[in-house]
């Protein structure tokens, strides 16, 4: 399974579910593929963590737009 596949597969999954998604797939993933998608899949986690947190205040804190801005720089990896 390639980058674009895994990546597919994980976007139709439920937040609830991604992580156990990318448990079940990461021993189809070369070692470079393995990495990006676990940092994405974290990384995804933790600002739907961090959202629903600040929603429940009201607000969109400042702590969700940084991690929102770094997962956006990180998103753009270049390819090997």
């Amino acid at each position: 399974m390639d980058y674009e596949e895994a990546s597919n597969l994980l976007i139709m999954c439920s937040s609830f579910d991604r992580f156990q998604t990318f448990l079940k797939i990461k021993d189809e993933l070369n070692d470079i593929d393995y990495w990006r998608i676990l940092e994405h899949t974290f990384t995804c986690f933790v600002l739907f963590f961090l959202l629903s947190c600040s929603t429940k205040e009201g607000k969109i804190s400042r702590h969700v737009e940084e991690a929102y801005k770094k997962y956006q720089r990180m998103s753009v990896i270049p390819e090997s």
